[in-house]
C-alpha cells in the first residue's frame, strides 16, 4: 500500500503518520517492522527498506521523508552543471522510485511525505490507488474554527470569543494551540466553558496577533495597527503573508458592505463569499464595515492591487510594503505613489476593476462615502 501525505501543516501531518505508526503497532511485533528515514537516505536504501521481508510480522511501514524533493533537486542541479563534472545520481534514483512503487510488495505499508503535493504527482500518477492525504497551512481566519473543533474531539466547551483570544495570543501555531488548549481545559475544570477570562489568565502571548492587528487595521486605529504589524514583523511573520491578510480583510470589509447596503443577509449569504459562517466574527466585521465608507474600500483594494504590482516587479520590499500600507490604511501616510516616499521613482501602476475581482455577483452600483484613511 502507498500513502502519499503532503503539506506544510506539519502538526496535523505527524498526527496522521501517528495513527499509521498505531495501527501498525497493533500488530504482533508491528512496533519491530516500522522504518523512518530522513531526506538524507539514499533512494537504494529506501527501496531495500521497502524490499526487506516482515519480521514474524504480516506487514511492515517504511515512512520517507523530504527524499523525493531532495531528489528532484539534485536532478535539477546536474542538469545545470552538465559537462562540469560528475554529479549526484539522486535525480535517476528519484524516477527509479516512480517506476518501483507500481511493484511495492504487498507485505509494505510506504509512506511518502513531503511539504509540497505536487512532488508525489508522479507517484500518483503511478499509483492510482494510493492513499492521499493533504495538510495545507491553515490560513489565519480559520484558526479558530479549528481550535472550536479541537476542543470538541476533547469534548471541552470553548466560546467563539475565547478561540478566537486564543488563536490571537498563541499565533497558528497548531502544536502550541493544543498544548493551550490543554492547559485551559485542565484550569477551567470538567464541564466549564472556556471563556476569554480563563485565556487571558493563563495565556501568555508573545505580543499583539495577527487578529489584534487585522482589528486595530479595520477600526482605524493608527498606534495599535503599526505596534501590531511591527510586533508581527520583528517576530519573523512573512510580509508576504501579512500582505495577503490585508487584502483578504479588505475583500472581507468590500463583501459585508455591499450585502449589508443591498439588504441582503450576511449570515445567510457568507459561506457563498468565502466568508466564515461564525456570528461572532461576522457582527464584528459589520461593525467594522459600518465604519468605513465604500469609496475608501474601494481605494483601498486599487492600492493593495498597485503596491501587489510594485512588489512583484521589485519596486517596493515586501517588509517596507507592508509597513506603507499600514500607515496609509490608517491615516499617517501623505498620499503619494507608496515607492516613492521609499525611494524609488517609478508610474504609477493602473487600479483594478474592484467589483470585478471581489464582488462579482452584485450588480448594483456601490454607496459613496469617506474612507479608510
Amino acid at each position: 500500500m502507498l500513502y502519499l501525505v503532503t503539506g506544510k501543516e506539519e502538526f496535523l501531518r505527524e498526527e496522521f503518520l501517528l495513527q499509521l505508526k498505531t495501527l501498525m503497532r497493533r500488530l504482533p511485533l508491528g512496533e519491530h517492522n516500522i522504518d523512518e528515514l530522513g531526506p538524507t537516505a539514499s533512494i537504494p536504501d529506501l527501496i531495500a527498506a521497502c524490499d526487506t521481508t516482515p519480521f514474524l510480522c504480516d506487514k511492515r511501514m517504511v515512512i520517507a521523508r523530504g527524499m523525493v524533493s531532495r531528489a528532484n533537486q539534485a536532478r535539477g542541479g546536474r542538469r545545470g552543471r552538465a559537462l562540469a563534472g560528475p554529479s549526484d545520481d539522486s535525480g535517476a534514483q528519484g524516477s527509479a522510485l516512480v517506476d518501483y512503487v507500481a511493484r511495492l510488495p504487498e507485505t509494505t505499508h510506504l509512506v511518502l511525505v513531503e511539504d509540497d503535493a505536487r512532488t508525489l504527482q508522479p507517484f500518483a500518477a503511478a499509483r492510482p490507488d494510493a492513499v492521499r492525504r493533504d495538510f495545507p497551512s491553515l490560513r489565519y481566519d480559520a484558526v479558530p474554527r479549528w481550535i472550536a473543533e479541537r476542543a470538541r474531539s476533547r469534548s471541552v466547551r470553548i466560546s467563539q470569543r475565547a478561540a478566537a483570544q486564543l488563536a490571537d495570543l498563541a499565533g497558528p501555531d497548531l502544536r502550541a494551540l493544543d498544548s493551550e488548549l490543554a492547559k485551559l481545559a485542565a484550569y477551567a475544570g470538567p464541564d466549564v466553558s472556556i471563556e476569554v477570562e480563563h485565556v487571558r489568565e493563563l495565556v501568555q502571548g508573545g505580543g499583539p496577533g495577527i487578529f489584534t492587528f487585522l482589528d486595530a487595521l479595520a477600526e482605524r486605529r493608527p498606534a495599535a495597527a503599526l505596534g501590531a504589524v511591527h510586533g508581527l514583523l520583528s517576530r519573523g511573520s512573512d510580509p508576504s503573508e501579512l500582505f495577503n491578510q490585508i487584502a483578504a480583510l479588505v475583500r472581507r470589509l468590500l463583501v459585508v458592505k455591499e450585502l449589508v447596503a443591498q439588504r441582503r443577509s450576511v449570515t445567510s449569504e457568507a459561506t457563498a463569499f468565502g466568508l466564515t459562517p461564525s456570528p461572532y466574527v461576522l457582527d464584528k466585521l459589520k461593525r467594522q464595515a459600518a465604519q468605513i465608507t465604500m469609496p475608501d474600500l474601494e481605494g483601498a483594494y486599487a492600492l493593495l492591487h498597485e503596491v501587489d504590482m510594485a512588489i512583484k516587479t521589485g519596486k517596493l520590499d515586501p517588509e517596507v510594503a507592508v509597513e506603507l500600507v499600514v500607515a496609509h490604511l490608517v491615516g499617517l501616510a501623505p498620499p503619494l505613489p507608496l515607492w516613492e516616499r521609499a525611494g524609488v521613482k517609478a508610474a504609477p501602476l493602473p487600479s483594478p476593476d474592484w467589483e470585478e475581482v471581489v464582488v462579482r455577483a452584485f450588480d448594483t452600483p456601490s454607496p459613496s462615502g469617506r474612507g479608510l484613511g
